[in-house]
C-alpha cells in the first residue's frame, strides 16, 4: 500500500513540477514586458520599424513635393524605440503609459509647415488641407508600425493571464513541497524516499525534453505565422529565448536528480557495507 501511494505521489510531484516549471518560464518570459524589451534590442526591432517607416514616408513625400532627405529627417530613431518600448508596456498594463503617438503627429505638421513655408509655398486653405491629411497619413503608418499590430489585441489576455499565472505559480510550488513532505511522511526508509524522488525529477526531465525536442524537430517556432519580417524576427527571438529557459530550467531539475541519484548510491553502499559486516561478524 506504502509503495502504491510512493508511486501515485511521485507522479503528482512531477506534474505539479512541470506545471512550476513552465508556469515560471512563462511569467520570467512572454509576461515580462523586460524580457519583450530586451529582444527588441536583440533583433534591432526598432531600427527596423524607423527604415520601414523611413521608406513611406519617402513615398509620401515624393507625391507631394517634398525631398527625400526632409521626410527621412521627420522620423527619430530614439523616439520610435521609447514608443515601442511605452507599446510594449501598454500589452502588460491596464493604465496608457503614454506612447507619444498622439505628439508625433501635431509635431510632423509642423514640421511640413515649415518646410513649406521655406520653400516660398504659400500657405492657403486647401494648402493647410494637403498638409493635415498628410500628416494624418504619416501619423496613420508610424502607429501602424509602432504598434504590434494584431498582437496588441494579446493585452486583453496578457493582463489577467499575469495574476493567474501568478496565483497558479504559488499553488503549484506549495503542491510540490507539500507532496514531497507526505513521501517523507509515508516512506521512514531514507533510501526509498531518494529512490521516489528520482521518479518525480525523471518524470519531469523527461517531459519537458520530449517538449523541446519536438518543438526542435518540428520547426514549429520558425512556421509562426506573422506577416511582417522585423515583427516575426522578434515573435521567433522570443520563441526561442522560451525555449532556453526551459531548458536551464529541466537542466536544474536533472541537477537535482544528479544529486538525489548521488546520495541514493551513497546511502545502499552503506547498506551493503553493513550487510557485509553484519554477515561477517555472524560467522
Amino acid at each position: 500500500m506504502r509503495a502504491f501511494l510512493s508511486f501515485a505521489l511521485s507522479f503528482a510531484i512531477s506534474f505539479c513540477l512541470t506545471s512550476f516549471g513552465f508556469l515560471a518560464v512563462i511569467r520570467v518570459t512572454i509576461l515580462n514586458p523586460s524580457y519583450i524589451k530586451f529582444h527588441v534590442e536583440r533583433t534591432s526591432y526598432a531600427q527596423n520599424v524607423a527604415d520601414e517607416i523611413t521608406n513611406h514616408f519617402i513615398s509620401y513625400g515624393m507625391s507631394s513635393g517634398f525631398s527625400a532627405e526632409f521626410m527621412s529627417g521627420i522620423i527619430d530613431g530614439r523616439q520610435i524605440k521609447n514608443d515601442i518600448f511605452c507599446e510594449i508596456d501598454n500589452l502588460y498594463s491596464k493604465e496608457n503609459v503614454g506612447a507619444t503617438v498622439e505628439g508625433f503627429r501635431e509635431i510632423t505638421y509642423e514640421k511640413l509647415t515649415e518646410d513649406a513655408k521655406n520653400r516660398g509655398i504659400k500657405i492657403t486653405r486647401e494648402t493647410e488641407q494637403n498638409l493635415n491629411y498628410l500628416a494624418d497619413l504619416c501619423k496613420e503608418t508610424y502607429t501602424e508600425y509602432v504598434g504590434f499590430g494584431w498582437l496588441s489585441e494579446t493585452s486583453r489576455v496578457l493582463i489577467p493571464a499575469k495574476s493567474i499565472v501568478n496565483s497558479a505559480l504559488i499553488i503549484s510550488g506549495a503542491l510540490t513541497m507539500l507532496l514531497i513532505a507526505c513521501i517523507f511522511i509515508i516512506q521512514s526508509n531514507r533510501t526509498r524516499r531518494y529512490r521516489y524522488l528520482i521518479y518525480s525529477a525523471a518524470g519531469s526531465v523527461i517531459v519537458f525534453t520530449a517538449g523541446i525536442i519536438t518543438l526542435m524537430v518540428t520547426g514549429f517556432i520558425n512556421r509562426i505565422p506573422v506577416g511582417d519580417e522585423g515583427l516575426y524576427k522578434l515573435v521567433v527571438s522570443c520563441a526561442n529565448g522560451v525555449l532556453v529557459f526551459i531548458s536551464l530550467f529541466a537542466i536544474v531539475i536533472a541537477a537535482a536528480a544528479g544529486i538525489i541519484i548521488a546520495l541514493y548510491h551513497r546511502r545502499m553502499k552503506k547498506r551493503l557495507r553493513g550487510t557485509e559486516e553484519d554477515n561477517l561478524s555472524r560467522r
